[in-house]
């Protein structure tokens, strides 16, 4: 294996004396370059990531304002909701009340309508009775009439009465 001295004593040897200090010079320039380049990679990474950091800050308040808002409308909603749920009980209740108030008027109605039923019958009972009386009416006018008739025939006939004095 070769030894550090050998490895100096060849590079001598082939670069000479200021090849030496040039290539000692270039070697140190290249860790002074490759630090900087690494310390401004490094000043980039985290300008980068300040700038990502502050974006999804950005983005973390945005959603945060959002979610309380979406709270709000979430708690006005249960509250809308609460007070829905009550009205459906309240005109549950009313549904209820109407029922049974539609099943009252309905035995109504059909009582009314057996009331109506009898009073139509004995409407065509009365008007039964009442052209019966009507036609009898007619045939007692027409034999009052006809009496008459007779009666001034046979006045005619006889000769005046006398008068009675009182």
């Amino acid at each position: 294996m070769w030894e550090l001295k050998d490895i100096v004593v060849v590079l001598v040897a082939i670069l000479g004396g200021g090849g030496i200090a040039a290539l000692l010079r270039s070697i140190g320039q290249n860790r002074v370059d490759f630090r900087n380049q690494l310390t401004q990679e490094q000043i980039s990474f985290r300008a980068d990531m300040r700038a990502e950091i502050a974006r999804l800050d950005a983005k973390l308040a945005d959603s945060e304002r959002r979610n309380d808002l979406l709270e709000a409308t979430q708690h006005e909603h249960i509250g809308q909701i609460s007070a829905l749920q009550q009205q459906n009980k309240e005109q549950a209740i009313q549904i209820e009340r109407l029922v049974v108030q539609n099943a009252k008027q309905a035995d109504q109605i059909s009582q009314q309508a057996a009331v109506i039923d009898q009073l139509t019958g004995e409407k065509a009972q009365a008007v039964n009775d009442a052209q019966k009386a009507i036609a009898a009416r007619d045939f007692l006018e027409r034999e009052n009439g006809e009496l008459r008739r007779e009666c001034e025939r046979l006045r005619i006939k006889l000769p005046p009465r006398a008068e009675v004095q009182p």
